[in-house]
């Protein structure tokens, strides 16, 4: 599509990394440790008009 559209996310997948025990989780950033602790949930966003794709990244698993 051309020129300019307001995007419309429809979102195409989700994805969950787990959690890991403390003893792997030592000696790492803060914000390492915290996604190692609690897991991460990726969703990818797809835009209907274009097809441009984003990502989001949340702390701890999150459910539709």
């Amino acid at each position: 599509m051309l020129g300019f559209h307001k995007h419309n996310w429809v979102e195409t997948e989700r994805f969950f990394s787990g959690c890991c025990e403390m003893k792997t989780a030592r000696n790492l950033g803060d914000l390492v440790l915290k996604q190692l602790l609690f897991g991460v949930t990726t969703i990818v966003q797809q835009c209907s008009f274009c097809h441009q794709l984003r990502t989001t990244e949340i702390l701890g698993k999150v459910s539709k």
